[in-house]
């Protein structure tokens, strides 16, 4: 889940309709990625759908929790279970899915969890798919930029707030020759500079979901108020910008 606040309430996108807009920027990135690596960034957070149906209350916010804040020991069985699933969807996207979970969950996660992923990894590793850590490096960058797309539009509010591998010219580093900039000039228009998609534009819609709330009670009054909340499609268009 990811929690956009805004004057007189918050927007909620689902940590997977995120997963999927990544998978929408690697398919069009002007620098064609072969089929399996636009697959791997449209389904990275495929594990997230059932906590995004319920999410988990965040008392200290008042608010679901968001893929920030939501507590590693609570990941550990959702990880599995979406990594298993995509094993019968393509191996090479579980594979690399381990990779990038057990990257965020660093020490936090328990020994034997890393262990039988790291295991996994192995299981599914076939050396004709080149350079794993390459094609790890491009589903962070993907993943980073719908991150930094669904979470700092100028009306979202604590922008100032957000971890510092969100900024442009943090996660950018990881490409090789050109480094765009990206500037929001309003909620519907994201200006990058050089262009590095293909076309003269793209034209994004994102599903989420709009509710006139600051903060929940508790988990039942969140759970009552996600249940009514207006479905949106927020429009934007990413073109080329000084």
């Amino acid at each position: 889940m990811i929690v956009q606040r805004r004057v007189g309430g918050i927007r909620l996108i689902n940590q997977h309709d995120h997963g999927l807009l990544a998978g929408v920027f690697a398919q069009a990135w002007s620098q064609t990625r072969p089929f399996e690596e636009v697959l791997l960034a449209g389904l990275h957070d495929f594990a997230w759908q059932g906590v995004d149906t319920s999410p988990l209350f965040d008392p200290e916010s008042g608010l679901p929790h968001d893929f920030l804040t939501l507590p590693k020991g609570h990941r550990i069985a959702f990880y599995t279970q979406g990594i298993d699933a995509l094993e019968e969807i393509s191996p090479f996207v579980a594979q690399m899915t381990s990779r990038h979970y057990v990257s965020i969950m660093g020490d936090a996660a328990p020994e034997s969890w890393r262990r039988s992923e790291r295991q996994r990894q192995r299981r599914l590793h076939r050396p004709e798919r080149g350079d794993m850590g390459g094609q790890l490096r491009w589903l962070q960058f993907f993943d980073t930029l719908s991150l930094f797309f669904c979470m700092t539009p100028p009306s979202a509010l604590g922008r100032g707030d957000l971890p510092a591998w969100l900024k442009p010219e943090v996660f950018t580093s990881a490409l090789e020759g050109r480094r765009p900039t990206l500037r929001w000039q309003d909620d519907a228009t994201l200006l990058m500079s050089p262009f590095l998609f293909r076309g003269d534009a793209l034209e994004v819609r994102l599903p989420c979901r709009d509710l006139s709330v600051s903060r929940f009670d508790g988990q039942t009054s969140m759970l009552d108020h996600l249940a009514e909340a207006r479905p949106v499609v927020w429009e934007v268009v990413v073109r080329p910008g000084p």
